[in-house]
């Protein structure tokens, strides 16, 4: 009788492991495919918006075609020709409107007194930098003009183009990035919200410029503006939707600057939530082996 218990409770225990060892294999499989599901989630790309904001004394701009391109130049002085340096005063409710490509050098020069002036160097290797409209005319530019500009009270250009923010360090360059910071605001998964993927403080001197793709190979189109005010350098902040920020910084190699993984982890909420099942998931199955080891050894 005893014996006839003993072999029952054995089959049943053999029986009950078979079973254990077969769901346990089951659920490896759904982890390892839960596993490459997360991988896709965490690598997957998302559209990632790049803010650069601070203080510099230089930037460039590479205009796009866009009505949000045009600039109060009213008192300004226009020159033409750099061979001649003959300049004409722009009366007031002047505005320039620039062609697509056209390229502007921003900086400002300290005049006598402690007075400052706007200065935009113009050029546009395609043809025309665009036009300026006065009330009384409308004057053609060609490939290339400067036009300085009094700063009287503070006042904001916009823009939209191509940005190449601060100044390559070196012999006879004055006018460089001041201060600065790359913050990264990036996609949710499967929501319309928006993270902050991290802040990144820049130094003085550093060349700083966004670039649509990881190779490097564009650079991208960005909409933001400038505060002038009565001082030496001028506030900038740019925002656009990019892969990859490029900084070069004298000195060293540079860096680049990128969404990390660990952001998308901790602020994602569909990522972290993802990451707290796989989690648990994991504890189960650590269990599921302890508990499998006690029957064994009962």
């Amino acid at each position: 009788m005893k014996n006839s218990f003993y072999l029952s409770d054995l089959m049943l225990k053999i029986s009950y492991l078979r079973n254990f060892k077969h769901n346990k294999s089951i659920m490896k499989i759904f982890i390892c495919a839960f596993l490459a599901l997360y991988v896709y989630v965490l690598f997957m790309p998302r559209e990632t918006i790049y803010t650069i904001s601070g203080e510099t004394e230089h930037m460039e701009v590479e205009f796009a075609q866009d009505i949000i391109n045009e600039w109060n130049v009213s008192k300004a002085l226009l020159v033409t020709n750099i061979l001649t340096n003959d300049s004409i005063k722009l009366p007031d409710d002047s505005y320039l409107f620039v062609d697509n490509l056209t390229n502007v050098q921003i900086s400002i020069n300290e005049e006598s007194g402690s007075a400052y002036t706007l200065l935009l160097s113009l050029n546009n290797k395609n043809g025309s930098i665009g036009v300026i409209e006065a009330p009384d005319k409308v004057i053609e530019l060609s490939s290339y003009a400067e036009i300085s500009l009094p700063i009287t009270n503070s006042f904001i250009l916009p823009f939209h183009g191509k940005v190449y923010l601060g100044n390559d360090v070196g012999r006879g360059v004055n006018n460089v990035l001041l201060n600065g910071n790359v913050r990264i605001i990036e996609e949710q998964l499967l929501k319309d919200g928006r993270y902050i993927g991290g802040d990144f403080p820049l130094d003085i001197g550093d060349r700083v410029e966004l670039f649509v793709d990881s190779q490097m190979s564009e650079i991208s189109k960005v909409k933001g503006f400038i505060k002038v005010t009565d001082n030496k350098s001028y506030e900038f902040i740019v925002h656009g939707v990019g892969d990859i920020v490029k900084v070069e910084r004298l000195g060293s190699s540079g860096y680049e600057i990128s969404p990390s993984f660990w952001f998308r982890i901790t602020n994602d909420p569909m990522v972290a939530a993802l990451s707290s099942l796989i989690a648990i998931l994991f504890l189960l199955m650590e269990f599921s082996a302890l508990l499998l080891n006690y029957i064994e050894k009962k």
